[in-house]
């Protein structure tokens, strides 16, 4: 057999988690002197920069997301989409918030497995309110999934999924 080879071993994984930074991978820009437009650095793209802290492009780590071994089919592959099926205690819609008269829709974007299990969930576009926002993240994990299809062979996916908290007269 060969000798073991003398590489050191590969870096441990981090023990917590990789913080999400919103903005264009840092892989995909270059450095330029031409003046050219300027863009944030990031490690995905889904999410609100404004709603976030600036991150140097020198601290942004590389995010993997959601489980391990989670690797979403592309949209373009999927033959039957991700089902999302939410009890009605899953949408109640809390008396204060009633009252006081706070109507708006959350946008949240969802990693379900190939046995159905949520795997993450984050808000892609806020109701504004930011009691909203955290009722649909909570109800959200009340709900049951379906996976995907690729060709009848349940896969992982990706999908958004709104939430619509409405007053009706």
């Amino acid at each position: 057999p060969p000798p073991p080879s003398n590489d050191p071993p590969p870096p441990e994984p981090p023990t917590e988690p990789v913080p999400v930074v919103t903005g264009i991978n840092l892989n995909s820009v270059v450095k330029s002197n031409s003046g050219g437009p300027t863009v944030r650095v990031g490690n995905t793209t889904y999410g609100n920069p404004d709603d976030e802290k600036f991150v140097a492009p020198s601290e942004v780590k590389n995010y993997a997301g959601g489980k391990p071994g989670f690797k979403a089919a592309k949209a373009s592959s999927i033959s039957r989409e991700a089902g999302v099926g939410c009890p009605s205690a899953a949408q109640r819609y809390p008396k204060e918030l009633m009252d006081q008269g706070i109507e708006g829709t959350v946008t949240l974007f969802l990693s379900i497995d190939s046995e159905g299990t949520l795997v993450s969930a984050r808000i892609v576009r806020s109701s504004g309110n930011k009691s909203l926002d955290q009722l649909a993240l909570a109800n959200i994990r009340k709900c049951r999934f379906s996976p995907g299809q690729v060709d009848g062979e349940a896969v992982d996916t990706n999908l958004r999924h709104a939430f619509r908290f409405e007053l009706y007269d």
